[in-house]
């Protein structure tokens, strides 16, 4: 769509680059943000795994052993947390995590659209270039 001769990725900030360098610059721009993206999951993954491992067992919630299946991450916490606190653990945290994963699908949102766009517009940079 376009408006007053601009495009829609215009009037957003996105420009098309006519400079091989330049394309290949922000191309490694995206690699570079991708991979910070994975570490940073990564490092939340980690994060959750030593959260779940560092709680200790409930004893009033029965023995926890590790060959019964559990069926979801709620339940196990719940089995290894005690009380209130318990309730109120499990709820914050997943509030926590809902905030990484959706800050994270924005990212990844964000990313794919401008390499669409990139990967859109290759042809006619090759032509200009």
């Amino acid at each position: 769509m376009e408006k007053h001769g601009s495009s829609c990725s215009e009037e957003r900030g996105w420009h098309l680059v006519t400079d091989p360098d330049a394309r290949s610059g922000q191309i490694n721009v995206l690699e570079s943000e991708n991979l910070r993206l994975n570490r940073e999951v990564e490092e939340k993954r980690e994060l959750i795994e030593h959260w779940i491992r560092k709680r200790p067992l409930s004893q009033s919630a029965g023995v926890f052993t590790p060959s019964k299946q559990e069926g979801s991450l709620r339940r196990f916490l719940t089995t290894t947390l005690a009380g209130d606190d318990a309730t109120n653990d499990v709820r914050e945290m997943n509030k926590k995590l809902q905030r990484m994963l959706e800050e994270t699908l924005s990212k990844n949102i964000i990313l794919q659209r401008v390499s669409l766009l990139l990967l859109r517009h290759e042809p006619l940079l090759y032509r200009l270039g």
